[in-house]
């Protein structure tokens, strides 16, 4: 159920702790007397909270063998609140969705596994502590006693990873090759070039078995993409985007492409490949949409009578589950859930069907998925500590997980990868595109008037957010090795502004234009950064995700976590729930009395809730599901890129007042999600700067596994 918590584990919530063991709550150390039933209630909603428990779901798992009125369960949940105090401050802990059920949102500190600790306490000989280690718990305000448990767990250290073989890159292309897929036999290979700034996607093959340049497929108008091959390596199946329509196609490597389906009618500029063929050939696995506003899910293709079935179920408020991948006994698919843009967990389900069981603990940004060849361990690369390592957990004895380090270029960023199921070579490429800001003057009825590329470097350059005065940007960028702050300076310059640890999120000025405020995501806390050469200095909020913003007058911080918006004393305080319908990202009117926010990352729809009383309005259903930052706003308007956008992509503004909606331009080039087509508007609405995705450079590389 849910998180997998074992019953011997205590959870810590602000100043609560439950004992499943004992099944006991105490607060301060303190017994806090609850029922059965009510302690039954908490244990679920904490198990699941990442998702929404519905209530029916709550009924039958409490009165399994009785039928009882939701009254009851009203009256457990009335009781759950008044004994986590929240009879007389705003919601913290539990979250009401009308007519669904109820969420879980704490935060909560590291699991401790009391049985866990008495063995680290035997075996673990003295060594001191990391400080890296203490540096993240004291930031983030988990810095226990110190007590036996404690200090064993600080000791811990993971042995240094084995090198990858040697690794030779084969496809030697301009532009960038991404999207690796090796053939069953290992004697081909197929990938995705992104070769022009404003051209296609197409799908590149090239034969292993000897030296021989790369072939580009035929695949007709559109876009060509997430390539697999048949088991015998004689056909392609591949996605194929044409407007905001997207199918699978099948091909020969020397034939004209074949529609199979229709799967979900809009393209969502998904990156990691989405597409994988069963070993007996009978099925295709593809990530995609039930419906616009729900997470992707995996879904079977069932080849010969072209139908599709569901296979996983993700989270209600979740992204969902991508990067399917058959392992090579045909009896499990492997994919990646992500919960966040920063939280992503390999799991397997079998096939047909059944309960999706976790790979391992990781939560980091995984950059991809595949099997051995012997279908007994799954592996993946997560981007943990800014470092991409090829990881292999066996899915039998959890815990025992082999690490790998790829050499040269291939050693920082995500990482995709694919395995030959019948002979373990490994093809590798990267996964990042070259992201760089450009700019575009607008005239007065806000068309673009020409664009110009404003920030541009090596790495990726994201999040840009204009100075109260617009005589700035602040951006985020890699280019110095890790992420950090950037500004552009009014006269051209540009300038680094965080250093370290930190890993920020998207930037919010103050309305003085002399601090910035950013969540430091590898830590999840809050920061102000004074432009004067000051330290960051923590905002003792909680935790926070990616996106926050500052009110006007500067008294509150607005956050998100779990997608739902928050609101915080600027100073630091507990915060209090703005809405729990969404918000992702969110940006402030420029009178501060109008939060707007999309419901989550993949959807069309943008909303705004009125801070005096409520209020919420949905603005459009056109955003491009899955470009969550393309969007901004000024006084008057919301300019936005609509769905259907890729290559050549378009810009729609929608007047405030009015409500009347127009084409205001194209961008210059190609918008690759989730950081591609990031807008931000001046604040006077006469300069429009956007992130676009170049074609920069990569390489395909191949191996072996062992």
């Amino acid at each position: 159920m849910g998180h997998g918590l074992e019953m011997n584990q205590i959870l810590k919530f602000g100043p609560f702790e439950v004992d499943l063991a004992v099944r006991q709550l105490t607060q301060s150390g303190q017994p806090v007397p609850l029922t059965p039933k009510v302690f039954q209630t908490l244990e679920i909603l904490v198990r699941n909270r990442d998702r929404v428990v519905s209530k029916r779901e709550l009924l039958t798992t409490i009165w399994p063998e009785c039928h009882v009125e939701e009254a009851n369960l009203t009256q457990n949940i009335s009781v759950l609140r008044k004994a986590l105090g929240e009879t007389s401050c705003p919601t913290k802990y539990i979250v009401t969705f009308p007519r669904q059920g109820y969420r879980f949102i704490g935060e909560l500190a590291p699991e401790i596994d009391l049985a866990e600790a008495a063995v680290e306490i035997a075996a673990v000989p003295p060594r001191p502590a990391r400080r890296s280690q203490l540096r993240y718990l004291w930031a983030a305000g988990l810095l226990l006693p110190i007590t036996v448990l404690g200090v064993s767990r600080l000791m811990r250290t993971d042995p240094p990873p084995e090198t990858l073989g040697p690794m030779a890159a084969v496809t030697h292309l301009p532009g960038r090759a991404f999207q690796p897929v090796i053939s069953p036999d290992g004697a081909r290979l197929a990938f995705t070039l992104h070769q022009d700034m404003n051209g296609p996607l197409r799908i590149g093959v090239m034969d292993l078995s000897h030296a021989s340049a790369p072939s580009m497929l035929a695949t007709g108008e559109g876009d060509a993409f997430s390539a697999a091959w048949s088991p015998d390596g004689r056909r392609l199946a591949y996605l194929r985007a044409v407007g905001s329509g997207v199918s699978v196609a099948l091909q020969s490597v020397d034939g004209t492409p074949e529609k199979l389906i229709e799967v979900f009618p809009q393209s969502s500029g998904v990156v990691a490949r989405q597409l994988d063929w069963s070993p007996d050939g009978q099925f295709l696995a593809v990530s995609v949409k039930g419906a616009i506003d729900e997470p992707f899910r995996i879904e079977l293709i069932h080849i010969a009578e072209r139908r599709k079935t569901v296979l996983t179920t993700p989270p209600e408020l979740s992204d969902g589950d991508f990067q399917p991948r058959f392992s090579p006994d045909g009896a499990k698919l492997a994919f990646v859930r992500q919960r966040s843009i920063g939280e992503m967990q390999p799991m397997y389900v079998p096939i047909p069907g059944g309960d999706a069981v976790a790979v391992s603990d990781s939560r980091d940004p995984c950059g991809d998925i595949d099997w051995t060849p012997d279908s007994q361990s799954v592996l993946f690369t997560p981007d943990h500590v800014g470092k991409s390592l090829l990881w292999e957990a066996p899915i039998h004895g959890r815990g025992n997980v082999t690490k790998r380090e790829p050499a040269g270029a291939l050693t920082d960023g995500l990482l995709q990868f694919s395995v030959s199921r019948r002979t373990g070579r490994l093809a590798m490429g990267r996964a990042e595109t070259d992201q760089n800001i450009w700019r575009a003057a607008l005239n007065g009825q806000h068309a673009i008037a020409g664009w110009e590329r404003l920030v541009g470097s090596t790495g990726e350059d994201a999040y840009p957010t204009y100075s109260p005065d617009g005589r700035r940007i602040a951006f985020v960028s890699d280019r110095s090795g890790d992420s950090q702050i950037w500004i552009k300076e009014a006269g051209g310059a540009e300038r680094q502004v965080t250093f370290g640890d930190l890993k920020p999120g998207a930037v919010s000025w103050t309305a003085s234009g002399d601090t910035l405020v950013f969540p430091a995501l590898r830590k999840r806390v809050l920061y102000r950064l004074p432009l004067n050469g000051s330290e960051p200095e923590a905002i003792p909020v909680g935790e926070v995700g990616s996106h926050t913003a500052v009110s006007p007058d500067g008294a509150w911080v607005f956050l998100v976590r779990r997608f739902i918006i928050m609101r915080a004393p600027a100073s630091g305080g507990s915060p209090v729930t703005v809405t729990d319908r969404g918000g992702f990202p969110l940006r402030l009117s420029a009178d501060g009395n109008w939060i707007y926010y999309v419901r989550h990352r993949f959807s069309s729809e943008i909303w705004r809730v009125r801070r005096a009383d409520g209020f919420t309005e949905r603005m459009t259903n056109r955003l491009w599901p899955g470009c969550w930052g393309c969007w901004s706003i000024d006084a008057d308007s919301l300019v936005y890129i609509p769905i259907g956008s890729a290559s050549g992509a378009g810009i729609e503004k929608l007047d405030l007042t009015t409500r009347e909606t127009r084409f205001v331009g194209a961008l210059p080039g190609r918008i690759l999600p989730p950081l591609g087509g990031m807008l931000t508007l001046s604040p006077d609405g006469r300069s429009l700067a956007a992130v676009v995705s170049e074609p920069g450079k990569g390489d395909i590389w191949t191996g072996a596994l062992r």
